[in-house]
């Protein structure tokens, strides 16, 4: 996650300071330098760093491709403008989903195994995201249709933040109430390791 979030930062500031100016508020070439900028940054954390590219950066990235490029075929920049909102909600599916079929540890699945939580954690902490993620990308569209392209693309750049903190400080409330039942559990977990020789 922690990856995820300074290559989007990174792509973001690049479509901004390329939007204002370099690219005279063309959307479409910014986007271009926008997937550029993320694919580059994919290489050197794969090649220089050798880290695994997690399925939510993938994911980010297709979506990316494919947007720009429906944008540049059809010369409508909503496609651009959706992107966000199609991997926000993507990400908040899949949680809710994954909590309907009692699949608690799909957010290992999204972030790669970053973390390793107990399964009561889990299904909190993807309740956390479901919900935020899909406030947020109607946020995203609200934005992008209820004011100008400008504020849009200054709102994208930064929006990932706060989209961030909004998560952590929901989960840092809610971990409180739940501190008792994940403390049951890691007991009840390591009553199930075997015995230490």
């Amino acid at each position: 996650m922690f990856a995820h979030g300074i290559t989007d930062c990174i792509a973001a500031l690049a479509f901004l300071v390329s939007y204002f100016f370099f690219f005279d508020q063309d959307i479409y070439w910014a986007a271009v330098l926008f997937i550029i900028v993320l694919a580059v940054q994919f290489l050197i954390i794969h090649r220089v760093f050798n880290w695994k590219i997690s399925n939510l950066m993938w994911v980010a990235l297709g979506v990316g491709m494919t947007t720009v490029l429906v944008a540049m075929l059809f010369q409508h920049p909503d496609a651009i403008k959706w992107r966000p909102t199609v991997i926000l909600w993507t990400i908040s599916a899949v949680c809710f989903l994954a909590l309907a079929l009692g699949r608690k540890k799909v957010l290992q699945w999204i972030l790669g195994k970053w973390m390793i939580f107990v399964e009561s954690f889990w299904s909190g902490v993807c309740v956390v995201f479901a919900l935020t993620y899909l406030l947020a990308g109607i946020t995203n569209l609200v934005v992008a249709y209820v004011f100008s392209e400008q504020m849009w693309v200054i709102f994208v750049a930064f929006a990932w933040i706060v989209w961030h903190w909004i998560g952590s400080a929901v989960i840092r409330i809610v971990m409180p109430f739940m501190g008792k039942k994940i403390e049951n559990e890691v007991i009840e977990m390591e009553a199930d390791l075997p015995e230490s020789e």
